[in-house]
């Protein structure tokens, strides 16, 4: 008698969620449990976190946001594509406490298609701590406030567009380095902006660092 069929192969594990960090992001900010503690997401060394164009409001009401990377830790805009990831332990948060009744991030339209955009900050939004991040897009700054700690703009390939847009609100880096943007590194036509350690060169038409420093008007 032959013997009986052997077992198919397991099926393979389906492919990793490139919106995980902010699927993550939703969950944690979602629930007035984290009314005036900080959400932190440490993101894993040597992945692609994937940002589809966010909108962080007044209506947030943890104390700050704070996104930490490892070495080669990429934070991506969607439409320049990436393989996502997961934050340690599954894309997890640290909160005081977490759960809310809020939707507190918006997915936000792209811009001709092209999807550079990573996120918007709003006033009366909780401050944006980014920290050792390579990051691949654009951030607008129309309040609230951005800090970029041995942070890495890269704009290789994405076509015209600036690293940080401010028109009101605050931004600072620290230990930081923007280039290789076509509209140049700076977009400030408002708030402020507080510049330490930093390199911001090699951006503009051409790579030109003189136009692509900083645009100011």
């Amino acid at each position: 008698m032959p013997p009986p069929p052997g077992l198919p192969p397991p099926s393979p594990p389906p492919p990793p969620d490139p919106l995980a960090l902010q699927n993550a992001l939703e969950t944690a900010l979602t629930g007035n449990a984290t009314t005036g503690v900080s959400v932190a997401i440490s993101l894993q060394s040597d992945s692609t976190q994937v940002f589809t164009g966010l909108t962080f409001g007044a209506d947030i009401t943890a104390s700050e946001i704070v996104l930490a990377g490892e070495a080669g830790t990429t934070l991506s805009a969607a439409g320049l594509g990436g393989t996502g990831g997961k934050g340690k332990g599954d894309g997890s948060t640290s909160t005081g406490n977490a759960t809310s009744s809020r939707r507190s991030l918006q997915l936000d339209g792209c811009n001709g298609g092209v999807c550079s955009l990573l996120f918007t900050v709003q006033a009366g939004a909780p401050p944006i701590i980014l920290r050792d991040l390579i990051i691949r897009g654009a951030i607008q700054i129309e309040g609230g406030s951005l800090q970029a700690t041995n942070c890495t703009f890269d704009g290789t390939g994405l076509g015209p567009t600036s690293a940080i847009t401010i028109t009101g609100g605050s931004a600072t880096l620290t230990s930081s380095t923007i280039r290789q943007y076509e509209l140049g590194g700076i977009d400030m036509t408002g708030g402020t902006l507080n510049v330490q350690e930093s390199s911001i060169d090699n951006n503009g038409a051409g790579g030109s660092s003189v136009f692509g420093a900083l645009s100011n008007y």
